[in-house]
C-alpha cells in the first residue's frame, strides 16, 4: 500500500513539472510572434476563456 502511495505521489510531481515546462513553452512562442498575429490569439484566447482571463507579458514588448 505504501509503495502505491509513493508511486502516486511521483506521477503526480512529474505531472507537474510536464505542465510548467509546457506552459513556458507556449508562452515563449506567443512571444515570438509578431504583434498583429499576438492580437488575433488573445481576441481567440478571450472568447474560449470566458469568463476567466490569462494576461501573457512578454519581456521588452509593450502591446496592449
Amino acid at each position: 500500500m505504501i509503495r502505491l502511495i509513493a508511486i502516486a505521489c511521483l506521477l503526480l510531481t512529474l505531472q507537474g513539472c510536464t505542465v510548467i515546462q509546457s506552459a513556458q513553452y507556449a508562452v515563449a512562442r506567443y512571444c515570438m510572434l509578431p504583434e498583429p498575429a499576438r492580437s488575433a490569439n488573445r481576441e481567440a484566447v478571450a472568447l474560449a476563456m470566458a469568463p476567466n482571463r490569462i494576461n501573457i507579458q512578454c519581456a521588452g514588448v509593450d502591446d496592449e
